[in-house]
């Protein structure tokens, strides 16, 4: 009897491993076919970036210009300037919200 307890115990302890095995092997197989699509989108993404250089510059600096007038319109913000465009930049947008804000007021 204590034996086919054993026997028991052990087939259920072997099942039991063969069940993490497979979700060991599905979770890999899991992480590969997302690192495949990620690569897919990624490729894509950098084709359509060099068939529509010109769309992906508008796109660049319509983010560049957010974020400057994000920074324009916060008083506790640190801006750090690489060159002398950039600064040209920033005081333009700031000029910009200025005037809407005196817009705005009328």
């Amino acid at each position: 009897m204590a034996r086919q307890e054993v026997l028991a115990r052990i087939e259920r302890e072997k099942e039991l491993l063969q069940l993490k095995i497979q979700e060991a092997k599905l979770r890999q197989q899991l992480v590969e076919l997302e690192a495949e699509a990620e690569e897919l989108k990624l490729a894509k993404l950098e084709q359509r970036l060099k068939d529509y250089p010109n769309a992906a510059k508008w796109l660049w600096a319509g983010e560049k210009l957010e974020v400057s007038r994000a920074l324009a319109g916060n008083t506790r913000a640190v801006l750090q300037v690489g060159q002398a465009n950039e600064i040209l930049s920033a005081f333009t947008v700031r000029e910009m919200l200025d005037e809407d804000d005196d817009e705005d007021e009328d």
